[in-house]
């Protein structure tokens, strides 16, 4: 039976790209000053090595469920936790001024549960800077009525079907774990519904469209439209 210990061990499925996402989340994390950064989902460390180099007074710690990702990240003198998310975070309440949960919750059997424990590791009045697909992004508007598979989502854990469309990145047989995939409305709902007050919401662009000249223009355009962005940044507050 495939775990998510072995799916994540057999799929590294981080993005090492300095993207549209990545910059609105350094832009909110940057807002203000923090002292403790938490990021779930580090990766390869991509985003904490951004924000050492702009806020280099601030301690900085990674978590990530895959032992190569973690790996290359502890290898650039990151501290990071190898864990997964099914169990609860081995912190002290209130640790970290500022949780990035970026193209994580998507991922998750119990994102209820998560959002939980990071409420639980926050400072009172810290913050949750949260990102994720748009199931009802534009490209999946015109999709779905297609009879297309709708992008980010995937119908099956060992390749991808119902995926046709070189042009929209569709033809990779890459399987990313994706089950929770929300739109901006539902996503802002969950978030309140976990004791987040809600700060601000930004759309951002699928990198994969940036190959495309015109998809990147019509993917530029609907990203400042949250409902209608392929994904989403939240920055929301620990209520």
């Amino acid at each position: 039976m495939l775990t998510p210990a072995r799916f994540y061990k057999e799929h590294t499925t981080d993005v090492p790209l300095f993207d549209d996402r990545l910059r609105k989340v350094i832009a909110f994390a940057l807002d203000r000053p923090f002292a403790a950064l938490f990021d779930i989902g580090c990766g390869r460390g991509t985003l904490i090595e951004a924000l050492r180099a702009k806020a280099p007074e601030a301690s900085y710690t990674g978590l990530d469920v895959s032992e190569e990702s973690a790996t290359i990240a502890a290898s650039k003198g990151i501290k990071v936790v190898k864990h997964d998310l099914a169990e609860p975070l081995p912190f002290d309440d209130g640790s970290f001024d500022v949780v990035v949960f970026g193209e994580v919750i998507e991922h998750l059997f119990d994102p209820d549960s998560a959002l939980d424990e990071i409420h639980r590791v926050l400072k009172p009045g810290g913050r949750l800077i949260v990102t994720t697909p748009n199931l009802a992004c534009w490209l999946n508007r015109i999709l779905v009525p297609a009879g297309f598979q709708p992008v980010f989502t995937e119908p099956s854990a060992r390749r991808r079907y119902g995926f046709y469309l070189k042009v929209f990145g569709q033809n990779s047989n890459l399987v990313q774990g994706h089950i929770r995939v929300m739109t901006t409305t539902a996503l802002l709902e969950f978030l309140r519904d976990r004791r987040y007050s809600i700060e601000r919401v930004v759309g951002y662009k699928f990198h994969v469209l940036e190959k495309n000249p015109i998809a990147n223009v019509v993917d530029g355009f609907f990203s400042r439209i949250p409902t209608f962005a392929s994904g989403v940044v939240v920055n929301a507050q620990r209520a």
